[in-house]
């Protein structure tokens, strides 16, 4: 078993134990912090790996979540079938939008998806015989995600129960994306990233590579969606609008780029240090803290978090006297992982 799997294993049983060991209030925080990581990851899967920018994320997130909201409300649908429905919906969405990726580049794809996220709250409240307009929507209280009264779940609290079921979910989500990048299609969204002519010439469907990639980051997206209003059991407009979609793609930044760990760091990131700005002392704006710190993370760690994070362990190796080799590619690497867990071979790829 190499290092990667040993440490996802850890942190996953860490974060899944959390339930019995941090207060409720924390634990509503941390279910926060997965609705924005699930996102992250979904848009790391697109920009990190396959080298397309979105900046309409945050419009996938608000598909995802009034879905839910309405199938729920109106259908009286369990949480799971509609989640599941929501990442279909989201899915093809994203992969109708992720069309003109085919021959688009970079910044036209993402004026595109800012395009989508500025029309997105205007398209909700012009239809307010569905989504209730600017007034949102409440799930009904008899509705709402809670602890089920019987069962052996029972004796947990809203939040613990709530927390448990998430981050069994992005669990899941990220062990789904880990062995995507770690097989022939994570081959092939780097092949396209770094060099799509290559990548062509090697076998791999650009089309397809860019178009499936895409809407499985939208579906990630609206996962994240999904997740939040299953938690507040509320989705208003105002909920999606173009900053939410700033705020993953600079978490994606902030964690690294190129990494599924990434992910967890930017949710983090984004959750927390508008929080933490605000007990600084002084009259400094939280906003202006928050600027700054972004701006030093891009000088001292270009990789990101993880990126620091590699970096400070090829140094240990160094001092241990492990394998130099693998420190200078540690170094190397930075933020990008490029590894594979199965061979390459001459034939079509994707």
């Amino acid at each position: 078993m190499n290092r990667s799997w040993v440490l996802g294993i850890v942190g996953s049983v860490l974060a899944v134990s959390m339930t019995w060991w941090v207060s409720d209030f924390r634990l509503s925080q941390f279910v926060m912090v997965i609705s924005w990581a699930i996102p992250m990851l979904g848009l790391n899967l697109l920009t990190g790996y396959n080298g397309q920018i979105s900046l309409g994320h945050g419009a996938f997130m608000g598909i995802g979540a009034y879905t839910v909201a309405i199938l729920v409300r109106d259908q009286g649908m369990s949480y799971p079938i509609a989640m599941i429905i929501a990442f279909v919906i989201c899915f093809v969405v994203g992969g109708l939008l992720g069309i003109p990726a085919l021959r688009l580049p970079g910044t036209s794809l993402a004026l595109i998806t800012v395009a989508l996220a500025l029309a997105f709250p205007q398209i909700i409240k012009k239809y307010s015989s569905v989504t209730n307009g600017v007034g949102g929507i409440t799930t009904p209280p008899g509705r709402q995600f809670r602890a089920p009264e019987s069962g052996f779940m029972s004796g947990l609290t809203n939040d613990q129960f709530r927390y448990l079921v998430f981050s069994v979910i992005a669990v899941f989500l990220f062990w789904l994306a880990w062995n995507i990048v770690r097989g022939r299609w994570g081959l092939a969204m780097m092949s396209v990233r770094d060099n799509p002519v290559s990548a062509a010439s090697m076998g791999v469907n650009l089309p397809r590579t860019k178009v499936v990639t895409f809407a499985i980051s939208a579906g990630y997206a609206g996962i994240g969606g999904a997740v939040l209003v299953m938690a507040t059991g509320f989705v208003g407009p105002d909920n999606f609008g173009v900053g939410v979609s700033i705020s993953i793609l600079t978490g994606i930044v902030i964690g690294g780029l190129g990494t599924v760990a990434g992910a967890v760091i930017g949710a983090i990131f984004v959750q927390f240090m508008p929080n933490w700005a605000q007990d600084i002392p002084g009259e400094v704006p939280p906003g202006v803290v928050y600027g700054v710190v972004i701006i030093l993370v891009m000088i001292l760690a270009p990789g990101g978090g993880m990126g620091l994070a590699r970096r400070a362990y090829a140094w240990f190796l160094r001092k241990r006297g492990g394998s130099a080799t693998e420190a200078a590619v540690l170094e190397e690497t930075g933020g990008f992982s490029t590894d594979t867990e199965e061979p390459v071979h001459t034939g079509t790829v994707i």
